[in-house]
């Protein structure tokens, strides 16, 4: 008996799901209560056969058309009650919020009562500030990166920068010395040809052509072989023509450079 009260009612849940077919379901059974609760209240002696004789006498009472279309009426004028009845219940409840509540609003001090509009109004404003605090979030997000970026690339900007600041700089410094070393080279470079024309001034040619001569074919100077010419050698010291290793005299750059000018010096004398 319990199992197939649970069943039925199962049942029944399942189909007042959809608010037609629960509807006509729900006026059919209190249409029929009497077959509804015959169903699980027969006698333990009844046999099914009775059962079935009484369900049929039941019914053979009804007229199916008749029974079928006064549900399908009774069924749809609940429905249309109940949306009725909704309708009166949400104006009654918009009449309270929003002619009774203000009413009361104004009698009683309106610091002290917060109403369901204001809550609404509230809470809308609340959204729309927590929308904006977002989007100025992301657009923070965005210029903070950007900002990051633009930060990197001044960074390395500086760095390429002060580098070719620096080697510009190194170049420089390196440009002044070199300008410095020539400068300086040329100012001893004078004084040395102003050096060389003076002794070649004041030394008789044959003295320097044979001088020039025996340093052509010999890196060593014997000192021995030039005794008649102490006067020249002292000179020549001087501007470091002949140097003094073990009892020799040799040859040096300076020497050399001394009697290549002697010569280009007489060549440009007989071209001019």
């Amino acid at each position: 008996m319990f199992e197939a009260v649970t069943s039925f009612l199962n049942n029944y849940k399942s189909k007042i799901r959809n608010p037609l077919m629960g509807t006509i379901l729900s006026v059919w059974i209190f249409h029929n209560w009497r077959i509804v609760y015959a169903l699980f209240n027969f006698d333990k002696d009844c046999t099914m056969q009775e059962k079935i004789n009484f369900i049929q006498n039941y019914f053979s009472k009804k007229e199916f058309f008749t029974e079928f279309f006064t549900i399908i009426l009774i069924a749809f004028a609940a429905i249309f009650i109940t949306f009725i009845l909704l309708a009166l219940s949400r104006l009654l409840t918009d009449g309270y919020y929003k002619i009774v509540e203000p009413f009361i609003i104004n009698l009683l001090d309106k610091k002290t009562i917060f109403t369901h509009l204001e809550k609404k109004i509230l809470d809308s404003k609340i959204n729309e500030l927590n929308s904006n605090i977002d989007r100025l979030r992301d657009a923070n997000s965005k210029i903070e990166n950007h900002n990051i970026s633009l930060v990197s690339r001044a960074e390395q900007s500086e760095k390429y920068h002060n580098k070719e600041l620096s080697d510009l700089s190194e170049l420089s410094i390196q440009a002044n010395d070199d300008f410095k070393l020539l400068q300086n080279k040329s100012i001893l470079a004078n004084k040395v040809i102003g050096h060389f024309d003076e002794i070649i001034n004041g030394l008789s040619e044959e003295m320097v052509n044979e001088l020039i001569t025996y340093i052509e074919h010999s890196e060593n100077i014997n000192v021995n072989e030039y005794k008649n010419f102490v006067g020249l050698k002292a000179e020549l010291d001087k501007i470091g023509v002949l140097i003094s290793v073990s009892g020799f005299d040799k040859k040096t750059k300076l020497g050399i450079l001394f009697l290549e000018y002697y010569k280009s010096s007489k060549k440009r004398k007989k071209i001019y």
